[in-house]
This record gives structure tokens, C-alpha cells and sequence, in this order.
């Protein structure tokens, strides 16, 4: 390990934009097959261990703003606390 960054030699320091794409882009949870897709919400994951709490669809939840599509092995996070 390097002294100055205190990084594995065979890595190297990168801005977050650099690793991760960003998704743009939301699909109407009021529509087919959106609306039967179980929606997931930060109060809907379990701190500590990322379980699923409460899986309702978006149609269940009466959801009408645009929200997110992710697909499986994408990470989703939320900036709402």
C-alpha cells in the first residue's frame, strides 16, 4: 500500500462519475407494466441489512409521479433521508 493515499498499490483514486453511470429517465408507475411492479422506497428497505419491508405494487400504493426503473445488479440509492 501506497503511504500518501492509503490505497491497494493496484488501485488508483477515481471521481464517482468516472464508475457509475447515473440513471435519467422515469416511466409512469400508472401504466402497464409499471404499475404492477412491486415499487420500492427507502422506507420499504431495512437498515442494517437491505431486506424488503412491505412489498406493495405501484398500482397498490395509488403511485402517479415518474419513478425509477432498476434492472437486477444495478445499486439504488436514495438522497432522500
Amino acid at each position: 500500500m501506497s503511504e500518501d493515499n492509503a490505497l491497494p498499490d493496484e488501485w488508483r483514486l477515481a471521481e464517482f462519475c468516472e464508475v457509475v453511470t447515473i440513471a435519467s429517465g422515469q416511466v409512469d408507475p400508472r401504466e402497464e407494466p409499471y404499475s404492477s411492479m412491486i415499487h420500492i422506497g427507502p422506507e420499504d428497505v431495512e437498515e442494517g441489512t437491505g431486506r424488503i419491508l412491505h412489498p406493495r405494487t405501484a398500482s397498490e400504493l395509488g403511485l402517479i409521479s415518474g419513478k425509477y426503473h432498476f434492472q437486477p445488479g444495478e445499486v439504488v440509492y436514495s438522497k432522500i433521508q
